[in-house]
């Protein structure tokens, strides 16, 4: 029996080995993370001889500052510590770091606080090996942030990153909280568990991570959350669904240019006017219902990326959609599609098509401005805005009632299109 007792006591030397955690408690106000002799004392008020490790608890409470305006400073290349809890902390401090490079690693929960405020703007690290939670109090984080542990995370309130999520590994339980960010970068190919439940995801830049996945080692439950895309400027938000092995719920393009990259299952798929859509050619967008209503002054483009087609398929019902451009654009699975007020630019079928019924003639007005600017097109030589844009059958006009001085600048900021284009009479403009 000796040696079972004795490998029992390996067994139970090991365990308490592990879990020898320390807290580390901030005192004195204002000051560095590396500063331990200063800063960091121990729950009787000793002050340690080492920085916090990733296995210590680190506190910020009521006895950490004693004035307004003191801050915390990363100034390690990578600060570590267990669970950083800042309830209690008051005087509103601050957290921030030195060199731009620096990373802040937390390997278990994590818990701000209201009054604190939070200008750490280098990469923030979650690493847990077990299940911990995440409350903000409100406060967002200005960094990108890395999960990258195979632990779990499950989100206390509303999650606001002003910086990319990149999530690397482990579990994400948004417990139906939402979550903010400028992008969500899922392009990663250890196991990664996303529960979303009934939450709603907003991201707010375009560019290629906007919402980016891959379908290796993921697990993804996005039935039941709304996504809301509300970047509105003149980069590409990329939506990449990680294939047609998922179901998005609900999700929302704002007026902007959007590039939806794979096949991909949608329960709402939904675009507003203005918008301007790149599907992949040879993919399938399955979705209930989708939602082109676009208007003279902004309409809707939906074309496939390249000579083949991208099929657009609802089962059943009627889809109506109007003031739209159209391209290599399959309407299929049983529903009825019509297009009205639309341009067909080739390579499209399924669609009962009109014809758009655009002013037959619209004028130049207002000095410089962009094409898809209906504020720059009048139906009278000088007259006031037409809200709407010229199409395929439109003729369009600069005379001398069209700029006020010389190069002044007609911008083409999309493919455009007219039928007759005249420049008689215009104040040497420039056309870009």
């Amino acid at each position: 029996m000796k040696p079972i007792k004795f490998y029992l006591l390996l067994f139970f030397i090991g365990i308490t080995g592990t879990s020898n955690a320390s807290d580390f408690y901030w005192v004195n106000g204002t000051g560095n993370w590396s500063d331990f002799a200063n800063h960091w004392q121990d729950d009787g008020g000793a002050f340690y001889n080492r920085l916090p490790s990733d296995t210590d608890n680190v506190f910020f409470n009521a006895a950490s500052f004693t004035a307004g305006a003191q801050i915390v400073t990363i100034d390690v290349p990578v600060a570590k510590c267990k669970s950083m809890i800042w309830t209690g902390a008051t005087f509103n401090p601050t957290l921030t770091q030195l060199p731009a490079n620096d990373t802040l690693a937390v390997y278990g929960s994590l818990v701000f606080n209201a009054n604190m405020i939070n200008n750490y703007t280098a990469n923030f690290m979650l690493a847990t090996v077990d299940a911990d939670t995440i409350k903000t109090n409100g406060i967002a984080f200005n960094s990108n942030l890395f999960f990258n542990q195979l632990g779990e995370y499950q989100l206390k309130d509303a999650l606001t990153v002003n910086g990319t999520i990149h999530y690397q590994q482990g579990t994400l339980s948004s417990g139906n909280f939402n979550i903010s960010a400028q992008n969500f970068n899922l392009f990663y190919f250890n196991f990664r568990d996303i529960k979303l439940g009934t939450s709603t995801i907003t991201i707010t830049q375009a560019g290629l991570n906007a919402w980016r996945a891959d379908k290796t080692n993921l697990s993804l439950e996005a039935d039941n959350a709304t996504f809301n895309f509300i970047y509105t400027g003149n980069d590409t938000v990329h939506f990449t669904s990680a294939g047609n092995f998922y179901t998005y719920k609900t999700v929302n393009f704002s007026q902007s240019k959007v590039y939806v990259h794979e096949s991909s299952n949608f329960d709402a798929l939904n675009f507003v006017a203005g918008t301007t859509v790149l599907f992949e050619s040879e993919s399938e967008i399955t979705s209930t219902t989708i939602a082109i209503t676009g208007t003279c002054a902004l309409p809707i483009f939906l074309r496939a990326t390249a000579d083949e087609q991208a099929d657009i398929i609802v089962g059943t019902g009627t889809i109506t959609g109007t003031y739209l451009y159209l391209k290599g654009i399959n309407a299929a699975g049983g529903a009825t599609f019509n297009a009205t007020n639309t341009v067909d630019e080739g390579n499209n079928t399924g669609w009962n098509i009109t014809a758009p019924a655009a002013p037959a003639n619209l004028y130049w007005i207002g000095n410089t401005g962009n094409w898809y600017n209906a504020a720059n097109w009048s139906t009278t030589s000088g007259g006031g805005p037409a809200n709407c844009v010229p199409n395929s059958s439109t003729n369009v006009f600069f005379d001398a009632n069209s700029f006020s001085a010389t190069a002044q600048t007609v911008t083409v900021d999309y493919n455009a299109f007219c039928n007759n284009m005249t420049w008689t009479g215009a104040n040497a403009p420039n056309f870009d």
